[in-house]
């Protein structure tokens, strides 16, 4: 199937940077990094990304396509609104496709799941062909998944929680 995004890639603007306020200190430039342990206090971890498209199947490509920077446009507007904490966001054109990629590590939860599940519900509702993945771990998480990963798959313009195999969990797989 040929990408209709491909037709508006130039005059879609990039957008890139910190979602909140945290300083713009890299992390891996700190002299302490490799001593750091990351489970001294609890965190909270998302990453996720989309790829945007307008549709899964060809029928209507030419109707579709005249909404297309429409649509981009409040998938963007959406994204700057969405207070996702201090993480990382970053949406742009890539060889006629867009994504948007999404992480962070957070003290603390903070209603951060919710959040993202709606913008993920959105983009679902108004870009009905994208798909993507969003993958949460809070390691303060009441309900018996603190050693876990959940992860939520985006396509068809539905949103399922899937059980992680790849890295729950987490002690063993990833930490001792």
């Amino acid at each position: 199937m040929k990408s209709r995004m491909a037709k508006t890639s130039n005059r879609w603007p990039t957008i890139s940077g910190r979602v909140g306020e945290d300083s713009l200190r890299n992390p891996l430039m700190a002299p302490d990094f490799p001593n750091q342990r990351r489970r001294e206090e609890a965190m909270f971890e998302y990453h996720g990304w989309i790829t945007l498209r307008d549709s899964f199947s060809e029928e209507g490509e030419n109707e579709v396509i005249s909404n297309l920077s429409v649509v981009l446009s409040l998938i963007k507007e959406t994204l700057l609104q969405s207070e996702l904490g201090n993480g990382l966001v970053d949406m742009r054109p890539v060889n006629g496709n867009h994504y948007i990629a999404l992480n962070a590590f957070q003290n603390h939860e903070a209603g951060l799941t919710e959040r993202l599940l709606q913008f993920y519900r959105y983009v679902a509702e108004e870009a009905v062909g994208s798909y993507g993945l969003l993958y949460i771990h809070d390691d303060e998480d009441t309900g018996g998944a603190d050693n876990e990963f959940h992860v939520y798959v985006l396509a068809k313009g539905r949103i399922e929680k899937k059980r992680d195999t790849f890295l729950s969990p987490c002690i063993p797989t990833i930490e001792e």
